[in-house]
């Protein structure tokens, strides 16, 4: 993969350019993070377990991986850690 400019990447995200993420990933990306949320409220945390029923331990784990890769962006990562994901 090329490397493009810093700020030729910028001007593009100014522009609202979609780097690859379809609406329909992000829109689940937004229900499972919904779920989570939801978790947090019942559980007190977001340390779901990676057997968790319906798959948001697996979602998680997910999550931290692609956060570790840098594959999550910036405003993922914040929505996260509002949540007080641990990393």
């Amino acid at each position: 993969r090329g490397k493009m400019d810093p700020s030729r990447r910028a001007r593009l995200d100014e522009l609202g350019f979609n780097w690859g993420e379809t609406t329909n990933g992000n829109q689940k990306w937004h229900q499972r993070y919904e779920e989570l949320k939801q978790y947090k409220e019942e559980h007190g945390d977001v340390n779901v377990h990676q057997k968790h029923p319906g798959g948001l331990g697996a979602y998680v784990k997910s999550q931290r991986q692609q956060h570790k890769r840098g594959k999550l962006s910036d405003e993922k990562v914040a929505l996260l850690n509002g949540l007080g994901m641990e990393w």
